[in-house]
């Protein structure tokens, strides 16, 4: 719709941050100084055309990271790493999969390392 399409844009995208070493759930997430902690808190968070998850470089997060939601043509939603050092890893720590997004559509990953899954590192999936 065309509410759906305008929306994001007059409301803004956000930022949100994480960091698995030293952040914090009850952190709003949305600068570098207060990012969240754990892959939870951004599964539970439904993100918009637009937003963009940054994982803090030299972190390790151990879990499945499956967000929720859909960016749209020109608005993906961005998976990448924020500050200085190596990637930061989603760890699936013997897991079926690292990264799962799945019936999402717009989305944009980069500088960030998927491991420790017994099956996919990043999976993509459609029903």
């Amino acid at each position: 719709t065309l509410l759906t399409a305008i929306l994001p844009a007059l409301l803004g995208a956000a930022d949100y941050h994480l960091d698995c070493q030293a952040g914090s759930d009850a952190a709003s997430g949305l600068s570098a100084l207060s990012p969240w902690r754990t892959l939870t808190k951004v599964n539970e968070t439904r993100l918009q055309p637009g937003d963009r998850v940054l994982l803090k470089r030299g972190a390790t997060c151990q879990g499945v990271l499956a967000p929720q939601g859909s960016g749209l043509p020109g608005q993906p939603i961005t998976l990448d790493a924020y500050g200085e050092g190596a990637l930061p890893i989603v760890d699936a720590a013997g897991g079926f999969v690292a990264i799962r997004l799945n019936n999402q559509e717009y989305w944009r990953i980069a500088r960030v390392a998927a491991t420790g899954a017994t099956e996919h590192g990043i999976f993509l999936g459609a029903s």
